[in-house]
């Protein structure tokens, strides 16, 4: 999510069957979308049943899990606590933080990584997305970090640039929730709602790559592989490597403006001088 999507960008795109569901425990795996059957004897006893229910749906990504259920208030020493987990992560500094601007999130940093970065998010706006509690925001703030680690790394296998760091920025979401058990559920549901740009792939894809960030750590996890980051990038072309082919075609099916819609434009009122005016009409005339 950056300065160039707004709320309008987006859609409702939600596709059940061609979603994965995450590792609930970073050791344990679901097969199914089911509550698994909750053994009397384990220790899961020990948990309250909504907080249970709660930690189980809180990785799903619809719509009424992202905007009714889950939502918190939180401290901003908290969110400082969790950024600075973060950059500690990708060993960057702390960066400028900039509450309330006319966009949901973006980040502007130097090629210095030394220098720092801002951050500018909307927090308002974030909550209408479903971005309403400590870890939907927490990744939001991983994503727009990670466009800062990724400045200087070469992502190859896909032919627009923007879109590989974009996914990238999404896997590292995933890594981030995968090794420290964060929820992924609320940020899922909002960037699959998200149009696809030149700048910026669909929902769909973005959803994906954060399943791969997740299921590349639980992978390391099981090897007995501390995740960091250096690690992560393996897996992030490995990602981009496997899916070189629906995230081209995807671009490639992206098509340009109709030139019918420069006609609809009303140019009665503007003079006979204008340039734009004479253009039009000599579109028009050749048509």
């Amino acid at each position: 999510m950056t300065d160039k999507q707004t709320q309008s960008n987006f859609i409702d795109c939600y596709d059940p069957e061609n979603r994965q569901i995450e590792n609930v425990f970073a050791e344990v795996e679901f097969c199914d979308n089911t509550v698994p059957v909750v053994n009397l004897d384990s220790s899961i006893v020990s948990i309250e049943s909504n907080d249970f229910y709660k930690y189980i749906r809180r990785h799903k990504d619809n719509i009424f899990n992202a905007l009714f259920y889950d939502k918190e208030d939180y401290s901003e020493d908290i969110l400082r606590e969790r950024i600075s987990e973060i950059s500690d992560f990708f060993d960057l500094p702390f960066p400028i933080l900039i509450d309330k601007p006319q966009n949901l999130a973006s980040i502007t940093f130097t090629e210095f990584s030394e220098l720092g970065s801002e951050i500018r998010f909307n927090v308002e706006m974030l909550k209408q997305c479903g971005i309403n509690n400590i870890d939907a925001f927490d990744a939001v703030m991983c994503h727009e970090l990670t466009h800062q680690y990724l400045a200087n790394k070469e992502l190859n296998f896909c032919i627009n640039k923007e879109w590989s760091v974009e996914l990238g920025c999404d896997f590292f979401v995933g890594v981030r929730c995968a090794s420290k058990l964060r929820a992924s559920g609320k940020y899922k549901y909002a960037v699959s709602r998200m149009r696809a740009s030149f700048s910026h792939p669909n929902g769909c894809l973005r959803v994906k790559a954060v399943v791969a960030g997740f299921d590349f750590v639980n992978w390391m996890i099981s090897k007995g592989i501390k995740p960091d980051a250096e690690s992560s990038l393996l897996g992030l072309n490995f990602f981009l490597c496997t899916n070189s082919k629906d995230i081209n075609n995807a671009c490639l099916s992206l098509e340009e403006p109709l030139h019918e819609e420069i006609t609809k434009i009303e140019i009665s009122s503007f003079q006979e001088t204008n340039l734009i005016k004479q253009a039009l009409k000599k579109y028009k005339s050749g048509k």
